[in-house]
């Protein structure tokens, strides 16, 4: 995913870059990095926690 997020951004500006994501929240939190990472506003991050039993 960090790949992927990197060629996001190479490819238009970072503010533009929306990424939807469910999953636990570990790794939600490392999603989180990778989007500061990127400078990609957290506020672009659309998610639905949940976890695994």
């Amino acid at each position: 995913m960090a790949e992927t997020l990197l060629k996001a951004v190479a490819q238009t500006e970072p503010h533009k870059v929306q990424v939807s994501f469910c999953g636990p929240k570990g790794l939600l939190a490392k999603v989180r990095e990778m989007m500061t990472a990127n400078r990609i506003p957290q506020a672009n991050l659309h998610t639905e926690l949940f976890e695994f039993r």
